[in-house]
């Protein structure tokens, strides 16, 4: 068994007391606590927020639709190796929107974690539904031609890595099915 055991051990335990306590206390759905803790919870204070605030967000037609592009977003990245986003590969205007609309979230998420304004950071997510939607109906992101292939997965993932700073929208349980 040993220390590792332990720490392993007192980590899960915790964690479901965490889990319980926004489910139970704060009164959120269990796959909202979910969704939270899987982009971390060791800051208490910031995983009650994110879980209050997506509870509300969850809601709206847009963030349903953004919850399902971002489990394909999770389902196409996970596991593919890390790499630097080339502009000079995109052959769609979407590819290019995508990237636009990643940094500009990327960029307003920098202003609004330090400040706790975790409901304004989940709204500013919204309007991705729409980009990723034009984005997988216009451009095949696993396609024959290896580096456009990498600089699509890698566009996905640099997003996937701005969501995670929020939640796991891929946890959440919402009408429209698998994709």
């Amino acid at each position: 068994e040993g220390p590792a055991a332990l720490g392993a051990a007192l980590t899960e335990f915790m964690a479901e007391r965490v889990r319980r306590w926004l489910t139970d206390v704060v009164g959120v759905a269990g796959d909202t606590a979910d969704a939270v803790m899987a982009a971390g919870w060791a800051d208490l204070p910031g995983s009650v927020a994110r879980a209050e605030a997506l509870e509300r967000a969850r809601g709206s037609a847009s963030f349903r639709s953004l919850a399902l592009a971002f489990k394909r977003v999770r389902n196409i990245t996970e596991g593919q190796p890390e790499a630097a986003v080339d502009a000079a590969l995109f052959a769609h205007a979407e590819e290019r929107e995508l990237a636009e609309a990643t940094e500009a979230f990327g960029t307003r998420l920098a202003a609004l974690l330090p400040e706790r304004r975790v409901a304004e950071a989940f709204a500013a997510m919204e309007p991705l539904a729409d980009v990723l939607e034009r984005f997988f109906v216009a451009v095949l992101v696993m396609c024959e031609d290896g580096r456009v292939r990498s600089n699509r997965i890698a566009l996905l993932k640099n997003l996937g890595r701005h969501f995670m700073q929020l939640a796991d929208l891929s946890r959440l349980q919402v009408e429209g099915g698998e994709q």
